[in-house]
């Protein structure tokens, strides 16, 4: 049987957004990481892909059977910074 046997699910809205460092001409993700870090309130500079993927896993079970009609932010946090 399969996770998703008799599921389904919406997924409407992915954002990745490019980087952008004006102080730099051609930003790499090294250059950015510290910068990035220092913006988020869990130090980290960005969501993983596998910080996405598990929410998707446990919307996909039973744990999230009641779970509706509603967007899960995986952003560290960065919308409740003051």
């Amino acid at each position: 049987m399969s996770l998703l046997d008799g599921k389904v699910a919406f997924i409407t809205g992915v954002a990745q957004f490019p980087l952008f460092r004006p102080d730099l001409e051609n930003p790499t993700l090294e250059d950015c990481k510290p910068a990035f870090a220092s913006m988020m309130p869990m130090g980290e500079p960005w969501v993983e892909p596998e910080d996405i993927s598990n929410v998707l896993v446990f919307l996909a079970s039973d744990n999230a059977r009641y779970i509706t009609g509603t967007v899960i932010p995986v952003d560290q946090g960065s919308n409740n910074k003051p």
